[in-house]
């Protein structure tokens, strides 16, 4: 499967065609597919696990099971029957403490212009460095 084709199969979940989604999904879908080419362009590489669609920062990867190995770039698919209650973008950073309570997770709802992401302070970063300024209030 393609990223597209797999970002397209997480927003619609069970639903196979885009003739069968919502208007919200539809939108959703769009502006979720926007954002994958836009960090594809960047550098960023793709991945898809379960509910999140994700990118991975490449120069940010660490060995390390302990803690986040990379600085990523998710969206994390909260579902209900007539598809996707709650869609927002959310970042972390390489090093961040691998538990669910995402210290170091900063959220942007899905309809932020690209360019308000701290994405050039996200692809700076690197485990060890001072916490970017988006970060500074989240220790």
């Amino acid at each position: 499967m393609t990223g597209i084709e797999e970002i397209t199969a997480s927003i619609l979940g069970p639903r196979t065609t885009v003739s069968e989604a919502t208007e919200k999904e539809i939108r959703s879908l769009g502006e979720i597919l926007a954002l994958h080419q836009y960090l594809l362009a960047r550098g960023w590489q793709f991945e898809s696990v379960e509910t999140l669609v994700i990118w991975i920062w490449p120069d940010s990867q660490i060995p390390n099971d302990d803690i986040v190995p990379s600085t990523d770039v998710w969206v994390a698919l909260d579902h209900v029957a007539d598809g996707p209650e709650c869609i927002d973008i959310e970042m972390s950073l390489v090093g961040e403490p691998d538990t669910y309570e995402d210290e170091w997770t900063l959220r942007f709802p899905l309809m932020t212009p690209f360019d308000e992401l701290p994405l050039e302070s996200d692809e700076a970063y690197r485990f060890g460095d001072p916490l970017p300024t988006a970060w500074e209030d989240k220790e």
